[in-house]
C-alpha cells in the first residue's frame, strides 16, 4: 500500500517535517542523531553527528547544541551555511537540509535550553580541556562536575554551552519504495517555499 504522501508534494513536505519534530522527541527515532557538516578553517568539508534538540516547522529552522570550545563554533563563525545529512531506516526516507546558523551565547534562548538539558548532559560543558584538545593519554582529561551551580551563581559548564538555530533554505526528500522511489526538493527564497519533484 502506498504511502499517503507518495505522489503529494505538499504531503511529503509536511511528513519530512513531522518526522524531524519526532527525532527531538524520540531519541530512538532515526533523526534523533543527524549529520551536520560545516566548512573546515582550511577550507575541507567536515562532518560530525549532532543530536536534534528542536525543530520549528512554522519558521523551518532546527536547533542543536555544542560547547563553545569546539571546532565546529568557528568554522561556522567563519562561514555561517551548513548542511545536514538525516536517514531514518525505518521510515526510508533521507533528508538534507541546507542553512544558515546562528549561535547564541548566554541569552534568553541558552538559558532556557541550558534549563531543559538532562543535568547529565549539562556535565558535558564542564569538562577539562575542551572538545579536541590533543591529550598526552587517554584520560588526561577531568570529567565535568555533576554539582549544578545555585541560580545566581557561575557555572562553568553554562559558560561553555551554545545552542545553534539554523534557519534552513533548502530541503530535500528521498522516499525509498518498493513500487518506485520519490525524491523532492524545496527552496527558500525569501520566506515563500516552492518544491519540485526530482528524478530518484
Amino acid at each position: 500500500m502506498e504511502a499517503s504522501f507518495y505522489n503529494d508534494l505538499d504531503a511529503s513536505w509536511a511528513h519530512a517535517w513531522q518526522l524531524l519534530v519526532r527525532g527531538v522527541n524520540d531519541r530512538h527515532h532515526g533523526f534523533h542523531t543527524i549529520q551536520l557538516a560545516t566548512v573546515g578553517r582550511d577550507g575541507t568539508p567536515q562532518v560530525r553527528s549532532v543530536i536534534l534538540r528542536a525543530v520549528e516547522p512554522q519558521s523551518t529552522t532546527l536547533r542543536f547544541h555544542t560547547d563553545a570550545r569546539a571546532e565546529k563554533i568557528l568554522e561556522m563563525e567563519a562561514q555561517p551555511t551548513v548542511a545536514f545529512h538525516a536517514y531514518d531506516v525505518r521510515a526510508k526516507l533521507q533528508l538534507r537540509l541546507k542553512g544558515e546558523a546562528q549561535v547564541h551565547a548566554d541569552d534568553a534562548l541558552t538559558e532556557q535550553a541550558w534549563a531543559e538539558s538532562r543535568p547529565m548532559s549539562r556535565t558535558c560543558y564542564r569538562m577539562e580541556p575542551g572538545p579536541g584538545t590533543l591529550l598526552d593519554a587517554p584520560d588526561a582529561y577531568q570529567p565535568g562536575s555533576t554539582v549544578d551551580v545555585p541560580p545566581g551563581g557561575t557555572d562553568a559548564g553554562y559558560a561553555q554551552f551554545r545552542a545553534v538555530v539554523v534557519q534552513v533554505t533548502q530541503l530535500e526528500w528521498l522516499y525509498l519504495a518498493a513500487a518506485g522511489h520519490r525524491r523532492a526538493r524545496w527552496t527558500r527564497q525569501g520566506t515563500q517555499w516552492s518544491g519540485r519533484w526530482l528524478a530518484p
